[in-house]
């Protein structure tokens, strides 16, 4: 099982080229492991992490949603679950999609560099 953990701006929700890059990476991937090789990981917030939840749903790849505890964490929550989607669920490659703002996307792409996990980063720009 091949197992690809995506990040990506909570700010993107609704935006149309957003989704569209989120579903070549997706289709990628099928292309490249198909989709009973494959599951995917992310952090179910909104933008990003929905498109990919959808994206996943309609392709009948397995998705695993890791959301962030908030109330226990407060404004470490993100990073903290950045750290246990890649460390405890043994992800094999990321996917990061950030906006020009996306602070914790960047963080995620450090902690993929940090642990060698092999990342694609797909620039959004500006949202």
């Amino acid at each position: 099982m091949i197992v690809v953990a995506f990040s990506g701006s909570r700010r993107a929700s609704g935006i149309d080229r957003a989704f569209a890059a989120v579903r070549r990476e997706i289709a990628a991937l099928v292309h490249e492991f198909g989709v009973d090789r494959l599951a995917v990981v992310h952090g179910d917030a909104k933008g990003i992490d929905s498109m990919v939840d959808v994206a996943c749903e309609d392709l009948g790849i397995q998705r695993v949603r890791c959301p962030a505890p908030w109330k226990l964490r407060g404004d470490s929550a993100g990073p903290f679950r950045n750290g246990f989607m890649l460390d405890f669920v043994k992800v094999s490659r990321a996917v990061a999609l950030p906006c020009d703002a996306s602070v914790g996307t960047r963080g995620f792409i450090s902690m993929c560099e940090r642990r060698g996990i092999p990342c694609r980063v797909v620039e959004l720009g500006e949202l």
